[in-house]
C-alpha cells in the first residue's frame, strides 16, 4: 500500500482495514436476528458485487447509502501517501458485529482514500479530503469459496480500484498487493477494527474469549467455527485450551505391546459455543470445533515400571502427563464437506512437540471416519470417554 514519513497519530502504514457489508445498499437491515441478517449479506453479496468467478466490484453509492465508521489521516504533504482514509460498511454488519464480535459472511468493507491539502486556520494547522485516489475492497467469505484464485485467502476477497479507471479492478494477487500492510492485525481477522470506535468495544471483548473465530448458526445460536485459507487448508484454532475441557482418554505403549496407534493422554476440548448448543440438544452443531491435544506420558527422574510404564510420583503409582505432543482438529460441517460421512472432517496441526503448523489438509476419509463411525458413541464422537458431554446429554 502506501509508505509515509509522517502518520497523524496513526501508527499502522496505509493499510486501512475495511468494513463494509453486503446486504442491500442503504437497507438497515430489518431482520429479527443477526444470523438471518449475516444470511441476507452473504446472499447479496454474492449476487451483486461477486460474480461466480470471485471477480469483485466496486460497490455503488457507498458514502450515501452505507456507515461511515472510522478515518485515517496520514500527513505527507509532499510525498507519497498523503491522504484522509475513510472507512465504510452497512448498518446490518456493524450490527452482527456488535452482536458476535466477528464479520459475517459476505460482509464487504471498503475504504475510500481521497488526497488531502493543508493549511493553517484558527485551530492550527488542519487537513481535509479533496479527491479521491483509490478504493480498497475486501469481501469476507467464510467458506473459501474461491480455492486457488490469487485474490481469495486468509478469509477474504481483496480488491483494488483507482480514480483513473474507478470500475476496473487491478490487483493481482493479495499477498503481494494486500496482505502486507494487514498483517499486524492478522490475528483480528486481519482488519484495523481497533480504529472503528463503532466496533471497537465488541472487537475487544470477542478477542478475549473467541480468538477471531467466524461464526454460523445452528438453531439460534452462534457457532464459531474455523477459518481456511484459500486452498481450503484449516487454520490452528486460537486458544483451545480454553474451550470446555471434556476429558482425557490414555492408551499407553506399555499397555498395548509396545505399540499403542496412540500412546499419549489425549486431552479434549470442544468450543464454548458448540458445548452450549449441544448441553441444549444433545446434539453436535454445524460448525462444532473438538480439539485434540497429546500430552506424552511422563517419564519419571526414578524410572518408570517396566511393566505397565507407570510412574511413582508423591500422590502414589499411576500415569502422569508429560510435555505437549501434537494437536488435532475434528470439525462438522456437512454443507462445506458434503462427502464426508456424518459431516466430520479430521486435521493434524503435526503429532509432534509445539510449535504445531499453523494450518493442515484434511486426512482421507478412510482414515478416520470409518472408526468414529462404528466405534464412537454420539454421532462420531466417542462421548463414552468424555464425562463432561455425557453430563451434557444428561441434563446436568
Amino acid at each position: 500500500m502506501f509508505q509515509q514519513s509522517y502518520v497523524v497519530r496513526a501508527a499502522i502504514i496505509g493499510a486501512v482495514a475495511l468494513v463494509a457489508a453486503c446486504s442491500n445498499p442503504g437497507q438497515s437491515g430489518g431482520s429479527n436476528s443477526s444470523s438471518a441478517s449475516s444470511a441476507l449479506s452473504a446472499a447479496s453479496t454474492y449476487q451483486t458485487i461477486v460474480d461466480a468467478q470471485g471477480n469483485i466490484s466496486k460497490p455503488k453509492d457507498f458514502t450515501t447509502r452505507w456507515s461511515h465508521i472510522g478515518s485515517w489521516g496520514i500527513v505527507n504533504e509532499n510525498g507519497e501517501g498523503n491522504g484522509i482514509h475513510s472507512v465504510y460498511t452497512t448498518p446490518d454488519v456493524i450490527a452482527y458485529f456488535k452482536e458476535n464480535g466477528a464479520y459475517p459472511d459476505g460482509a464487504v468493507l471498503i475504504k475510500e482514500v481521497r488526497a488531502a491539502e493543508g493549511a493553517d486556520l484558527t485551530t492550527g494547522r488542519a487537513h481535509w479530503a479533496t479527491d479521491p485516489q483509490v478504493w480498497f475492497v475486501m469481501v469476507k467469505d467464510t467458506q473459501g469459496r474461491f480455492p486457488g484464485n490469487p485474490l481469495w485467502g486468509e478469509g477474504w476477497g481483496w480488491a483494488l480500484f483507482k480514480a483513473d479507471a474507478p470500475d476496473v479492478q487491478v490487483a493481482t494477487d493479495y499477498q503481494a498487493d494486500c496482505l502486507g500492510c494487514h498483517v499486524p492485525v492478522q490475528d483480528a481477522d486481519w482488519v484495523y477494527t481497533f480504529a472503528y470506535p463503532e466496533l471497537a468495544t465488541a472487537a475487544a471483548k470477542s478477542a478475549s474469549t473467541a480468538g477471531g473465530m467466524a461464526s454460523m448458526s445452528d438453531g439460534g445460536e452462534t457457532i464459531a467455527k474455523p477459518e481456511f485459507t484459500s486452498s481450503g487448508a484449516v487454520k490452528m484454532p486460537v486458544d483451545w485450551r480454553k474451550w470446555i475441557y471434556v476429558g482425557t482418554p490414555l492408551t499407553p505403549n506399555a499397555l498395548n505391546g509396545g505399540a499403542a496407534p496412540f500412546p499419549e493422554f489425549h486431552n479434549v476440548y470442544i468450543e464454548q459455543s458448540a458445548y452450549r448448543y449441544f448441553q441444549k440438544t444433545g446434539e453436535f452443531a454445524e460448525g462444532t470445533q473438538i480439539a485434540k491435544e497429546l500430552t506424552l506420558v511422563r517419564q519419571s527422574e526414578n524410572g518408570n515400571d517396566a511393566t505397565n510404564g507407570s510412574s511413582g510420583e508423591v500422590s502414589g503409582q499411576g500415569y502422569f502427563q508429560g510435555e505437549f505432543q501434537g494437536l488435532e482438529l475434528a470439525y462438522k460441517d456437512n454443507a462445506r464437506y458434503p462427502d464426508e460421512p456424518g459431516g466430520w472432517v479430521y486435521f493434524s496441526f503435526g503429532h509432534k512437540a509445539e510449535p504445531y503448523e499453523k494450518t493442515a489438509e484434511a486426512f482421507p476419509t478412510e482414515a478416520c471416519n470409518s472408526c468414529h463411525e462404528v466405534n464412537a458413541a454420539t454421532d462420531f464422537t466417542f462421548t463414552q470417554f468424555y464425562p463432561v458431554l455425557r453430563a451434557a446429554q444428561n441434563g446436568n
